[in-house]
């Protein structure tokens, strides 16, 4: 009624309409559409947990490069270490170097769960089982803390997914009384329990209430609230596909005989298709968002309350590299001082080895 009264008064109304059958049955004429006012259903999604559906969960934790260098650390430690106490340790001493070597791998594999550990013989040795009994600790630390969260995963779940599930199951909407969203649910979806709110600010607050399970709104209406207070803690959400697709933008009256206003919506119509392709509307449109922005919430047409987490899923090769670095530097200092302690060590191990041992008996073994 009030776009029906004041076009037959005035030549335009410079405030934009939905453009709808229904207005244009009654004599309403649009010059030319320029705003997005098509329907859709925003919805305040909570988080939900369930397990997650992979084969290989236990591996994201970490991302793949660190698996790599993980793999290529127990290699490494493994050589390292057999090197200092291949000449001193009997557990090596008395194999093959291919025998040492594999042992030595299986320590460095089990000393990552701490199900076993080096035992070395010489002073290198224990710094460096040290060095790498530090590294095998802050990756199983890291790798239990993140453990629980890859087999579990958070979504964002709201208790309607559509308008269509809405008046399946009679569920409550928020709908701003008196506009063509209200009359175009009643007749579409009668069994749809409409919370009727007095402006957009009140259904933003009924749907956080809890007195209604979603509301109905337009695209533009959204790219301005989804910015404001009402969505402050970016709780709120657009479910799905618009429900209506339609635009809207300035009201005339269709007269093509009396005032020939139509002869002017012609006119309004080429000077607006050509601001369009200059721009024009969309400029003005983020101006718009811009001005009445009061928060960073960036949440996408689809997307609802940001959910990233401080901590990141997966532990990368970056935020390890110190660690490595660290093993690496010790192992070198490891090496250096095994070989200018070698001959000391060497002389050592020989003699303890013709040294006379006592047999079960008490006698000495020689």
């Amino acid at each position: 009624g009030y776009a029906v009264w004041h076009a037959s008064k005035f030549d335009i109304l410079a405030d934009w309409f939905v453009d709808s059958p229904i207005r244009r049955n009654v004599g309403l004429v649009f010059p030319y559409n320029w705003i997005d006012l098509s329907v859709i259903l925003v919805s305040r999604p909570t988080l939900k947990l369930q397990f997650v559906s992979d084969l290989f969960a236990f591996l994201r934790p970490f991302e793949m490069e660190l698996w790599f260098m993980l793999i290529f650390a127990v290699i490494y430690s493994a050589l390292v270490f057999w090197y200092l106490e291949h000449l001193v340790n009997p557990r090596y001493s008395r194999r093959t170097n291919a025998e040492g070597i594999e042992v030595a791998t299986f320590y460095a594999a089990a000393k990552l769960t701490w199900s076993g550990h080096f035992q070395p013989s010489s002073t290198s040795g224990r710094i460096f089982a040290v060095s790498w009994a530090i590294v095998s600790l802050c990756f199983f630390a890291s790798y239990t803390a993140r453990l629980a969260s890859s087999f579990i995963g958070a979504q964002q779940m709201s208790d309607i997914s559509s308008l269509q599930e809405a008046n399946s199951d009679y569920a409550p909407v928020c709908v701003w009384a008196g506009t063509i969203q209200e009359h175009q649910i009643a007749e579409d979806f009668p069994a749809i329990r409409q919370v009727l709110s007095v402006n957009e600010t009140m259904q933003f607050n009924d749907l956080r209430d809890g007195k209604c399970v979603g509301m109905v709104t337009t695209v533009f209406s959204w790219d301005i609230r989804k910015g404001q207070d009402v969505n402050h803690d970016c709780s709120f959400a657009y479910l799905g596909r618009p429900y209506i697709s339609t635009q809207g933008g300035f009201v005339m009256n269709a007269d093509y005989f009396g005032k020939c206003t139509g002869l002017l919506a012609t006119v309004v119509a080429l000077h607006m298709s050509e601001m369009d392709d200059d721009g024009f509307f969309e400029r003005i449109r983020q101006e718009r968002i811009k001005t009445v922005k009061t928060n960073d919430c960036e949440a996408s047409d689809s997307g609802g309350a940001d959910t990233s987490m401080d901590v990141p899923d997966q532990l990368t090769i970056y935020t390890m590299g110190g660690l490595f670095i660290t093993h690496f530097v010790i192992s070198v200092i490891c090496v250096i001082l095994a070989v200018i302690r070698r001959p000391e060590t060497v002389c050592l191990f020989a003699s303890d080895k013709t040294m006379p041992r006592k047999r079960e008996d008490g006698k000495l073994q020689t």
